[in-house]
C-alpha cells in the first residue's frame, strides 16, 4: 500500500512538472475540455503549494469552470493549513481492526453557515448531497475497497495520463514549432 502510494507520489510530481512548465508559456486551456484535463493534473500537485497557487491564478484568470477553480481554491487552502471555503477536501480512514472506512469527514470549512451559498454560486450543489457519495463508499468492507482503490487507481492513472497527452496534443496543434518535446515513442510525429 505504502509502495503504491509511492508510485502514486511519483507520477503526481512528474504531472506538476511537466505541467508548470508548459503553463507559463501557453497560459491557462481555453477550451473546456483542455482546460478539466489540466485541472486533472494541477489538483495533485499538493507537494507544492506554491506552484497550485500559480496555476490557480490562472485559472481564475484563463477558460476554467468555477467548478474546477471551487475544488483547486479549496485545495490550496487546505495544503497551507487554512480552512476551505467550499467544502470539497475532505478524508476518510481504513480502520484494520473492523476493516471499515470512517465517515468522510470535510476539512475545517470558512463560515459553515453560508456554504451552501457559496457552492452554488460556484455550480455546486447543496453540501449534503455531495458528502452523500462519500457515505456508500465507507460502507465498503476493505477488502472489496481495496479492490476498488486498485481499480481506481488504474483509471486515476490513465486519466492522468491521457489528460496530459490531450493537453499536449492541442498544443502541438496550435503551434507545432513552439514546443520541443521528449516523444521517444514518436506517438506526436507528423501532428
Amino acid at each position: 500500500k505504502e509502495e503504491q502510494w509511492n508510485e502514486q507520489m511519483q507520477h503526481d510530481a512528474a504531472n506538476a512538472k511537466w505541467l508548470t512548465g508548459v503553463l507559463p508559456q501557453a497560459g491557462w486551456p481555453t477550451s473546456p475540455a483542455a482546460s478539466s484535463d489540466a485541472w486533472l493534473l494541477a489538483q495533485h500537485m499538493d507537494s507544492n503549494v506554491e506552484e497550485q497557487k500559480k496555476v490557480l491564478e490562472l485559472m481564475r484568470s484563463g477558460g476554467a469552470s468555477t467548478k474546477d477553480i471551487a475544488y483547486m481554491t479549496d485545495r490550496v487552502l487546505v495544503n497551507e493549513g487554512k480552512p476551505q471555503v467550499y467544502g470539497t477536501q475532505g478524508a476518510s480512514h481504513l480502520v484494520p481492526e473492523s476493516g471499515e472506512w470512517t465517515p468522510w469527514t470535510a476539512h475545517e470549512i470558512q463560515e459553515p453557515d453560508k456554504l451552501d451559498e457559496r457552492r452554488k454560486s460556484m455550480g455546486l450543489g447543496p453540501h449534503a448531497e455531495y458528502v452523500k457519495g462519500f457515505v456508500q463508499f465507507g460502507k465498503t468492507k476493505s477488502a472489496s475497497v481495496l479492490d476498488a482503490l486498485k481499480t481506481a487507481k488504474a483509471e486515476s492513472d490513465k486519466k492522468h495520463y491521457d489528460a496530459k497527452n490531450r493537453i499536449l496534443y492541442r498544443l502541438l496543434r496550435a503551434d507545432p514549432g513552439a514546443w520541443e518535446i521528449d516523444d521517444p515513442s514518436g506517438k506526436f510525429q507528423g501532428i
